[in-house]
């Protein structure tokens, strides 16, 4: 074991134009898969803006924002412990506890989500709302978890890929209610379980080839090594997606769903790139833990991760004054200055995404998990101060403070622990 962990970073280096070639298919493959994902995302979101209205849209964000922090803090980090137990390939067993735990967890995220949504929008809390939510919560928790499995199976792309057939079923689903004038907030709601489901039976597909044991196992003894591996991680993936949403809740409460649809629009448009820096963070994550070290592919995979963003950025924001009332109509206009505020906020958290994913790798867990939770917790007194002040306009400036300030100190501790000692083997 020793000797491979000496062997693997030399022979990445000495690996010449072999690696470029590997380089520029995994690159291609993984933005390809999160263009298809931004597309129909984007596509979505349009359908939405215009169906809905800006306060339909600020609604519609509140609920599924919500929703989203309850599914990512009910996994325990499940999905991660999985990743990091599969090299070089899953254990049967622990497949199946996976599973079963999944099952178990589904229903208690669904039931959370559906008390968070009432506690915090009780304006839209309608006994209709509350079912469609606790069956969002539900479904969008499957469909994360097996979208994992995806990963554990070596498919990144693929599991990107699931994503987007989700979120076309989705769209398939409340465009045609949207044909027939039927469309509400609710029967919004309702595609997302749609597209939930449809997603995880696309991901379950994926894997097909790979016969996994998809029968559940109710065994306590694996769900507590699961959580425990995973558990470090927890900080880290509830506290990013709390930091990429946290503004939306605060704006939607203290603005009202107007501002916030408006605010949801631009930052939809602005999202796009994420996709990308997303998908190349789960490939350097690859890289980085196989290794246990930042060679020059991860380090060539970064620079085309950067540049992606920066011409995904730059071209949405020129484009912002035509784009916007083209795509979502007159209705958004006053979207484009705060989305081309938000692309300066994006082009900084894309740099934080990859970095976190090269830290995770290397196995710095907690390290990782400690810095994203102190800048959330840094980011509420900021984003509810400014947002009083300003409106949505103090909610792009919190997000440009707040993720400069995170992707500053990720940047530093990336080129300190920079080189690792071996594949990553447990949290540090």
């Amino acid at each position: 074991m020793g000797t491979q962990r000496t062997i693997r970073p030399r022979a990445e280096a000495a690996a010449g134009s072999h690696m470029n070639q590997r380089d520029t298919r995994s690159v291609i493959g993984v933005t390809m898969a999160a263009g298809s994902n931004a597309a129909v995302a984007a596509l979505f979101g349009i359908v939405t803006a215009r169906t809905l209205g800006p306060g339909g849209q600020g609604a519609l964000t509140a609920v599924t924002t919500a929703v989203a922090i309850v599914v990512v803090a009910a996994t325990l980090g499940t999905g991660a412990s999985m990743r990091l137990r599969s090299v070089p390939e899953p254990a049967r067993a622990d497949v199946r506890a996976f599973v079963g735990l999944s099952l178990l967890l589904a229903p208690i995220g669904g039931a959370v989500g559906c008390l968070v949504v009432a506690a915090t929008q009780p304006h839209t809390a309608s006994t209709a709302m509350l079912v469609a939510t606790f069956f969002l919560g539900a479904a969008s928790f499957v469909a994360r978890q097996a979208a994992e499995l995806v990963q554990v199976f070596s498919r990144p792309g693929a599991s990107i890929v699931s994503a987007a057939v989700g979120i076309l079923g989705q769209l398939i689903f409340f465009g045609a209610i949207a044909l027939t004038g039927h469309a509400s907030l609710e029967l919004a709601v309702v595609s997302g379980i749609v597209g939930a489901t449809v997603q995880t039976a696309f991901a379950i597909a994926t894997i097909r080839s790979h016969h996994p044991p998809l029968q559940p196992s109710m065994s306590p003894a694996l769900w507590r090594e699961l959580v425990a591996h995973g558990s470090p991680t927890v900080g880290y993936g509830l506290g990013l997606i709390t930091m990429q949403r946290v503004d939306r809740l605060i704006l939607v409460a203290l603005g009202g769903p107007v501002a916030g649809g408006l605010y949801a629009v631009a930052a939809t448009m602005a999202e796009v790139a994420r996709l990308s820096s997303t998908a190349i963070g789960q490939l350097l994550f690859v890289r980085t833990s196989a290794s246990g070290s930042v060679g020059p592919s991860t380090r060539r995979i970064y620079r085309v991760g950067v540049a992606i963003q920066a011409v995904t950025l730059t071209a949405t924001g020129i484009a912002a004054p035509v784009l916007v009332p083209a795509f979502f109509g007159e209705d958004y206009v006053s979207a484009v200055p705060l989305l081309r505020g938000l692309v300066v906020a994006e082009f900084l958290l894309g740099l934080a995404l990859m970095d976190s994913r090269i830290l995770l790798g290397l196995g710095r867990f907690v390290e990782v998990s400690v810095i994203t939770v102190t800048c959330v917790v840094l980011s509420l007194p900021v984003y509810t101060l400014l947002v009083e002040a300003s409106g949505a306009r103090g909610a792009v400036i919190g997000s440009i403070s707040i993720y400069a300030l995170y992707s500053g100190t990720l940047t530093l501790r990336r080129r300190t622990h920079g080189v690792g000692t071996g594949p990553a083997s447990r949290p540090q």
